[in-house]
């Protein structure tokens, strides 16, 4: 909420501060030049001063107007959501971490024999652990790495079989030529 806001701020804020033309920001303030004294010390005229004090303050009126605008949006924000936030924000950084790389080299049934390990991405989502093969786009899961590992060496098993057996459409067939080209019937 605060965020879509902010650059309708900065318009705002834009807008007021530049209410002044800006050759009255300038530096140096021009001095009156019809007395001597006065340009040799540098001195502005009166409405050389008052020009430059009424721009200033348009800039402080809307930074006063911008900082009240910020506070009253951060106080409706209520700190529940954002200890909410927070926390969601923890759980997604250490579920981030907690993914694993692993091969596997078996598929731990008699009938077949790897030709080559199947990388797998093994990670637990608060819930169960999940086991996925991005190569052949399948996962298992369980409540222990050791389980998720064995429903998808299973899946793995199962997809084979239906694969073996069935016509596929291309996409599937590409799965398909890389599963019987990494395992071997025994």
């Amino acid at each position: 909420m605060v965020g879509e806001d902010k650059s309708q701020w900065i318009d705002e804020l834009e807008r007021e501060v530049f209410k002044t033309p800006s050759h009255k920001w300038e530096m140096p303030i021009p001095v009156h030049t019809e007395d001597p004294l006065s340009a040799q010390l540098d001195i502005p005229t009166r409405h050389e001063y008052l020009e430059v004090k009424q721009a200033f303050t348009y800039a402080l009126i809307a930074i006063t107007k911008y900082t009240q605008e910020i506070s009253t949006r951060i106080a409706l924000y209520p700190t529940s959501t954002i200890a909410e936030d927070i926390r969601q924000m923890r759980e997604t950084i250490r579920a981030m971490g907690a993914k694993k790389s692993i091969l596997i080299a078996s598929l731990h049934d008699s009938r077949f024999k790897l030709k080559e390990s199947i990388s797998v991405f093994l990670e637990n989502d608060g819930h169960q652990f999940i086991a996925y093969a991005p190569d052949l786009d399948i996962y298992g899961c369980g409540d222990l790495e050791y389980e998720a590992l064995e429903d998808l060496r299973t899946s793995i098993v199962e997809l084979y079989f239906d694969f073996k057996k069935e016509k596929l459409a291309p996409s599937l067939q590409k799965i398909w030529d890389y599963l019987s080209s990494i395992i071997e019937e025994k």
